[in-house]
């Protein structure tokens, strides 16, 4: 069912995701010196997904991909898993301001997640946004009757799981932000990519150094983001990535990245590379890599060297039996032995930013096991919210350190006092910060993975105003004692 995108400042007219631009109340450092890359960011921005589809041909095959089921969400299982193909995603660093494209190959079980940087041109040829455009509204497909294959009925059900979102306080918006939040933005072309995806991929044994995707080869970039590094060259920002792999259940991963520069219109990395390159920041949040991984689909890691038996391919996860906790000022992390993994987080933003206030959050991959807990999975509940700054000066204080090179539009939630400084970025009007501090631990967290395993450990994990630095010192203290804690089998 097309969804219409919001109208533009002309009559008439209607703005593509991609596209669209949002008045400004004031000019700082960050927001001029994004100003020059507005276009091709927000195009890049995206993850593929055409937004107004009006070719009469393409309308008759969304049509009749309509009555098709969705593809699962991916879940964590106890048994080791890898994606079915590869896919890939180009963007611009948050806080370099450069162009990289990152491909995520399947692997074999025992490899877990590692980084290797290719050639430029690898991937990227994989990768091309769509060209932000003005389109008439006469030219949407917007009809909305019987023939184009949703009835009344269907219509109605969804508008019943709409109200009853709302009275339980799981949704705060309206309907058609509800439709978007559920099922992509749009719906149609989701499919019709997955319909155009091809055989599963062979996962080839790991032959380069690369850097594994481990608390040993991290540090905290400037305070603000996580860098794993070797001696040739640094990955900056993989928090977000890190986090959808570890929550869907990709235990195993090849993951290519190439640029550290800036692109031409070609979508061609240009000039001179550098040894640092930073994953693209996408939207802000995790929601474009879970999206690709659902449509890339999962499947049983095979064994690596020859094994065969069902050790070699088993899922575990380390199972403390103490309490550990790191504190920094008011800020702690800690955690309590439990039979499931579970991470609480909160924020304290009051005095800075009210919009914010006090935040917590919890969520757990063992509620998403069942099928009466869909709308807990971290694909609706984690993976949408977008990192949130206190305030514009904030945001400029960061610049002047030598972060936010890219500039924090469209892709992070800035506080203006009371209110937001672009509304239209929020997605959780209560605890979009929250969530996000759930999401950053959760990536965290994935380099205590061992070998293929899961890296968040049985119990609960408990984080108050975490910093980037906190974490990072969370999960070496873990890694440290791992040897001494006994394993548990990890179904979720």
């Amino acid at each position: 069912m097309p969804i219409p995108m919001q109208l533009g400042e002309k009559p008439g007219l209607v703005v593509t995701a991609f596209g669209k631009t949002t008045a400004r109340p004031c000019k700082s450092s960050w927001h001029t010196a994004s100003t020059s890359r507005r276009e091709n960011r927000t195009a890049v921005h995206s993850t593929k997904r055409i937004v107004c589809d009006t070719a009469s041909a393409a309308t008759k095959k969304r049509q009749s991909l309509k009555k098709d089921k969705p593809p699962p969400l991916p879940t964590p299982q106890s048994h080791q898993q890898t994606v079915q193909r590869s896919f890939t995603l180009g963007g611009v660093g948050l806080h370099t301001g450069e162009y990289s494209f990152v491909c995520v190959r399947p692997a074999l079980a025992g490899e877990g997640r590692y980084f290797v940087r290719v050639s430029p041109g690898t991937n990227a040829p994989d990768f091309r946004p769509e060209t932000p455009q003005l389109i008439h509204h006469s030219e949407l497909d917007i009809e909305r009757g019987a023939e184009d294959g949703v009835s009344d009925d269907d219509r109605g059900q969804l508008y019943l799981q709409y109200l009853e979102a709302v009275d339980n306080k799981r949704f705060s918006g309206n309907f058609g932000d509800y439709i978007k939040d559920r099922y992509g933005d749009p719906t149609d072309s989701f499919w019709m990519d997955l319909m155009a995806q091809g055989p599963p991929e062979d996962a080839t044994a790991r032959v380069e150094e690369g850097i594994t995707a481990s608390v040993d080869y991290a540090e905290s970039y400037l305070g603000a983001a996580t860098m794993l590094s070797n001696e040739t060259y640094m990955v900056l920002s993989p928090e977000a990535l890190l986090s959808a792999l570890e929550a869907c259940g990709v235990d195993n991963a090849r993951i290519e990245i190439e640029g550290g520069g800036d692109i031409d219109a070609d979508g061609d990395v240009i000039g001179n590379v550098s040894p640092l390159l930073e994953v693209p920041v996408v939207d802000g949040s995790a929601l474009g890599w879970v999206l690709e991984i659902q449509k890339a689909g999962l499947r049983d890691a095979m064994p690596s060297s020859g094994g065969s038996s069902s050790n070699d391919t088993a899922r575990m996860a380390n199972a403390p039996q103490e309490m550990i906790t790191v504190t920094k000022g008011d800020s702690f992390i800690s955690f309590y032995p439990g039979l499931t993994p579970k991470i609480t987080a909160g924020v304290d933003f009051s005095g800075e930013a009210d919009i914010v206030g006090k935040q917590w959050f919890t969520w757990s991959p063992a509620e998403t096991s069942s099928i009466d807990n869909f709308d807990k999975h971290y694909r609706w509940e984690i993976a949408p919210a977008r990192t949130v700054l206190p305030s514009i000066s904030a945001a400029e204080d960061m610049y002047a350190s030598g972060l936010l090179r890219a500039g924090p539009d469209d892709c992070c939630l800035v506080g203006n006092g009371d209110s937001w400084y672009d509304p239209a970025l929020e997605r959780f009007p209560q605890e979009e910060a929250a969530r996000k501090a759930v999401a950053d631990l959760v990536g965290n967290l994935a380099l205590s993975a061992k070998s293929g395993w899961r890296g968040m450990p049985q119990g609960h994990v408990v984080a108050y105003k975490a910093s980037t630095d906190l974490q990072l010192q969370f999960a070496k203290a873990m890694n440290a004692k791992a040897g001494e804690w006994a394993y548990a089998n990890a179904d979720c």
